[in-house]
């Protein structure tokens, strides 16, 4: 039992270090139902994005990341990977996962490599 509690560490910790915090505040996010929305960017990675939203879009869905104007990025295809429920003061926001497809394999190197803020 012991064992298995250091492998889950070990893959945690493994996640954490590829976080990046990200140049960009916010990127806005586009579903094909539920429309637009501005979500406010915690953190980048090689592989996506963690977001936190006022809308709740389900897990397994698929999104437009839509790139910054400035940056010379195009618009990515990601998944939500996994989301929970935060509530600040009064409000709730919804904190994603969100993967880049394999279609974006390209794009997400250039993404990483332009919004990290290496520090």
């Amino acid at each position: 039992m012991q064992k298995s509690l250091e492998i889950e560490e070990a893959v945690e910790d493994r996640r954490v270090a590829l976080r990046q915090p990200c140049r960009e505040e916010t990127l806005d996010i586009e579903h094909p139902t539920l429309g637009r929305h501005t979500a406010r960017v915690l953190d980048i990675s090689r592989s996506g994005v963690r977001i936190a939203m006022d809308v709740c879009i389900p897990c397994g869905e698929g999104v437009l990341v839509l790139a910054p104007p400035e940056r010379g990025l195009l618009n990515c295809r990601a998944r939500i990977m996994r989301q929970r429920v935060l509530d600040i003061g009064e409000e709730t926001w919804f904190e994603c996962g969100i993967r880049f497809t394999e279609e974006a394999e390209l794009r997400r190197h250039s993404w990483f490599l332009t919004l990290r803020r290496s520090e």
